[in-house]
């Protein structure tokens, strides 16, 4: 059995460059936006979305290192002799060398989740993040918190309607507790606010 040491630069997935460019895109809309609130109420939205967005042009910056200006890795290729019951298709088996690392397990696991997920699973968790921020920018985070977590937890995941209402309950209510009564922030509101809002 002959071994070959090869160099093999390993490359980012388009779904990886997609998710990355379009969560860049939605922190800085969502900083543009968040400008044109009260101060007050614009703090916390342009200071989550200005991280979002520092975070998501150090991920480009790392694809972009990692994709086309790294060295390559080096990989052991052997030719793996076959089974006695197994037909020769010129079957190849490939090593990485170097210690064996969890972190880069764990990685790889969570990568074949997003690659191997179908066209109707993508279209669905895009569906439920366009409805919660179309939700957001149109009646405000007191009306789509709630309705969103409901409709989420009762038609994705199966929650029952107690653990639902259960758990809107203590998110709502710490998210209420905490910028209203604790930090004295607005929570923002849509182009349709409640009633006295």
């Amino acid at each position: 059995m002959s071994e070959v040491r090869i160099s093999v630069r390993s490359r980012h997935e388009a779904g990886d460059w997609m998710i990355t460019l379009i969560l860049l895109g939605v922190m800085v809309g969502a900083y543009v936006l968040a400008r044109s609130w009260p101060g007050n109420a614009a703090f916390f939205p342009q200071l989550v979305s200005a991280a979002g967005a520092v975070l998501s042009v150090i991920k480009v910056g790392s694809m972009i290192w990692s994709d086309f200006m790294a060295p390559p890795k080096t990989v052991l290729v052997s030719e793996a002799a076959p089974a006695p019951d197994q037909v020769e298709d010129d079957e190849k088996q490939i090593a990485i060398a170097g210690t064996d690392d969890d972190d880069q397990g764990d990685e790889d696991e969570l990568h074949s989740v997003f690659t191997t997920s179908g066209g109707k699973l993508w279209a669905s968790a895009i569906a439920w993040m366009t409805l919660f921020f179309v939700g957001l920018y149109t009646f405000g985070l007191l009306v789509i918190l709630p309705v969103f977590t409901i409709l989420y937890l009762r038609f994705v995941a199966r929650f029952s309607w107690l653990m639902c209402l259960l758990y809107v309950l203590g998110t709502a209510g710490v998210i209420y507790a905490l910028f209203v009564l604790v930090l004295h922030l607005p929570l923002p509101e849509g182009v349709f606010p409640l009633p006295g809002g």
